[in-house]
């Protein structure tokens, strides 16, 4: 799933965090990075490009009701943007 133009950046990574199963964030190299949400590590490498506003991320999930969490949060950040 492709997502454009996140403007709560660290609200979106704490909703993310959340899902129960797997999230992978593909890369615009095409590699697949494991997302976990605890590692303080992968946040300050892999996210730190991210400024409060995400223009494009690419993400896979295992559990269909971790996309429905992230969707939530999408169509709620649309209202209020």
């Amino acid at each position: 799933m492709k997502i454009y133009n996140i403007h709560r950046s660290g609200d979106f990574f704490r909703n993310l965090s959340k899902c129960e199963g797997r999230v992978s964030i593909v890369r615009e190299d095409g590699n697949i990075v494991e997302f976990r949400g605890h590692d303080k590590d992968f946040q300050n490498s892999e996210l730190s490009c991210f400024n409060g506003t995400i223009p494009k991320i690419e993400l896979k999930f295992q559990k269909a009701e971790d996309l429905d969490r992230i969707l939530n949060f999408i169509i709620n950040q649309r209202k209020y943007a």
